[in-house]
């Protein structure tokens, strides 16, 4: 009797679907093949939380750096009496056209949010160059703060939620953003923009940066330990720029010459320069 009872207790328990709408943010996804990857990955998780329930979910997977939207049904048969895991079905479906309006009209207003900080030089009250926001992580808050305070930038991003919450009914979570900066002193910036919501909040993180003469403007200390660089278009103020990032990420550099054992040194020739370090002597 009890184990009579006991099959058709997991019989009914089967039977019952356990549907949930999720989204998934995937910015290096650009094709059928790479969207199926997630959608595979997101069914391992189904499979491995199913135990005897059957499941019915839709799996959003967004790419909003490059405006493309890819929806999958994933459907689990659950358990059987014997402890038999069924089949899991994964199918790409089209979106309906209301969602495919709500996408493109949360892709162009997220566009528009990116654009709109990429065309502007960044003003030198907050920023005069990329090298300011090396090892000084309050300049990269102040730029976050000054596009904060962007009334046009809080609309695109108050018009994007709320086309791309209509689609699934769920707030967008994990959106990650990349943008390039310009500053006055022809240098540029690449950050990644995260934390964003309708009120304009946003949070930067520092990739990558370029000075005016094609120099690489790295947070990492190592890099200014050694190498060659060339300051032909910026001169004497571009290499202030660089000796006070680099003393601000902890490497100190004297510009010029030094007959101290270990110190590191910078030397220029025609703009050209390279850092050096005096050999120490017994």
């Amino acid at each position: 009797m009890k184990y009579v009872l006991l099959m058709l207790t997991t019989l009914l328990i089967s039977s019952v679907s356990y549907s949930a709408v999720y989204q998934s943010i995937c910015n290096s996804c650009q094709n059928e093949r790479d969207f199926e990857r997630v959608a595979y990955t997101y069914a391992g998780y189904f499979e491995e939380q199913r135990k005897i329930r059957r499941f019915s979910h839709s799996l959003y997977v967004y790419n909003y750096n490059l405006g493309l939207v890819q929806k999958f049904s994933i459907v689990g048969e659950g358990y059987g009496a014997v402890g038999e895991p069924g089949d899991t079905d994964i199918r790409s479906k089209p979106l309906t056209s209301f969602q495919t309006k709500q996408f493109e009209r949360a892709y162009s207003n997220l566009k528009s949010y990116t654009d709109e900080i990429e065309s502007e030089i960044v003003p030198d009250s907050v920023a005069q160059s990329a090298y300011d926001l090396v090892g000084a992580s309050y300049k990269v808050n102040d730029l976050a703060d000054y596009y904060k305070s962007s009334q046009s930038l809080s609309t695109y991003m108050s018009n994007f939620i709320a086309a791309a919450a209509s689609i699934t009914g769920k707030l967008p979570s994990g959106i990650k953003l990349t943008v390039t900066l310009k500053f006055s002193d022809h240098s540029t910036v690449v950050l990644e923009a995260t934390g964003l919501d309708s009120e304009g909040n946003l949070n930067l993180k520092y990739l990558s940066g370029k000075d005016a003469d094609n120099n690489t403007i790295s947070e990492r200390a190592a890099s200014y330990l050694n190498g060659t660089y060339r300051f032909s278009k910026q001169g004497e103020a571009g290499i202030q720029r660089f000796l006070n990032a680099a003393s601000r990420s902890g490497i100190q550099i004297t510009y010029g010459k030094s007959n101290s054992n270990g110190v590191r040194l910078l030397g220029c020739i025609d703009g050209i320069c390279k850092i050096t370090t005096v050999a120490t002597t017994e």
